[in-house]
């Protein structure tokens, strides 16, 4: 299934790109996320603030170093020269999120994304 957008598309193959494997959890970092609904990592940042206490460790993450997200992905994570943490959501911080935040996601985006989430897990069981 190929997602037309205003601005462009999004294929499956664009979605697998962005997700990763991370002590036994398939994820996704913030920025992917926000870079998928085409939102500026700020406003994606703004929108979770108020929910934050509801992701825990099931659900979100944090990579605290560099090396960390150089594992993980080809995303520099620097900003100026300094390393910022990257929060990072699971499959289940995905499902949270669209249930919190519906008016901020487009709905085919966020259902190719579980469905490739089922599909992942599904290989990898």
């Amino acid at each position: 299934m190929v997602i037309h957008l205003l601005f462009g598309q999004i294929t499956p193959e664009v979605i697998i790109s962005k997700i990763f494997h991370y002590h036994g959890q398939f994820a996704m970092t913030e920025y992917d996320i926000a870079d998928l609904y085409g939102l500026p990592l700020s406003t994606f940042r703004e929108l979770l603030e108020p929910h934050r206490d509801l992701f825990d460790e099931e659900f979100a993450f944090q990579i605290n170093t560099m090396e960390e997200l150089q594992s993980i992905s080809n995303r520099k994570g620097k900003i100026f020269g300094k390393f910022l943490p990257v929060q990072c959501f699971t499959e289940h911080g995905i499902y949270l999120m669209a249930s919190i935040l519906p008016d901020a996601f487009d709905y085919r985006i966020h259902q190719e994304i579980l469905r490739i989430f089922a599909i992942l897990q599904e290989a990898h069981s």
